[in-house]
């Protein structure tokens, strides 16, 4: 499988299906994570996107499998998950076949600056000092779509800034058949999670 890292994203991206594509394009892979100041101490939730209506190998037991599995490798890497108790980040896995040949948009939004606030108190615990973090998208610029061959599978892990909504970071991977297996949903898993640990 190959791995690819793609810059902030205005929104959800669509696949668009093709008829007759020629030779995939190379997607240049873009670590944004530094510029935003994305900590893997970072307290996260997590969600997985429940696509089975139309890829009915990703049933409700493979989604928790990969909500358990997303969990356990995030805090492996010391993100701190946290649930729906005050997450600063939300880590959102999907996956789906492409049966038809396909391109995933994926261009830039607007420059955007996100601060978030945070409250701790001294080591007394008397004293509430108030910690501010500012994030800096970067302006728009020309990307790549990602391109699915015909009978491929992709695999994303979006993380996003809970505060803002933003998306912060995305990793992607693809194979070279529709199939899914627990096998190769940890794999995927995994190999998405090492990219973000090595790029924060």
């Amino acid at each position: 499988m190959k791995i690819t890292t793609l810059p902030i994203l205005a929104s959800l991206a669509a696949l668009v299906a093709l008829a007759g594509c020629a030779t995939p394009e190379a997607v240049n892979s873009t670590a944004v994570t530094k510029a935003l100041d994305l900590h893997k101490t970072d307290r996260f939730s997590v969600s997985v996107t429940d696509s089975s209506t139309t890829d009915t190998a990703f049933s409700a037991a493979m989604q928790k499998e990969a909500s358990s599995e997303l969990i356990d490798e995030l805090e492996e890497r010391g993100f701190d998950y946290v649930g729906a108790r005050q997450p600063q980040i939300k880590a959102v896995f999907r996956t789906y076949p492409a049966v038809q040949a396909s391109y995933l948009d994926a261009s830039l939004p607007e420059k955007v600056t996100i601060t978030t606030t945070e409250e701790t108190r001294d080591a007394d615990g008397s004293v509430t000092t108030t910690v501010s973090r500012t994030r800096s998208v970067p302006g728009p610029n020309a990307s790549e779509p990602i391109y699915l061959p015909a009978n491929s599978r992709i695999f994303l892990l979006d993380i996003y800034d809970v505060d803002s909504g933003i998306l912060l970071w995305r990793g992607h991977l693809s194979q070279e058949d529709t199939s899914l297996n627990d096998e190769q949903l940890e794999d995927a898993i995994d190999t998405l999670v090492e990219r973000l640990d090595e790029e924060t």
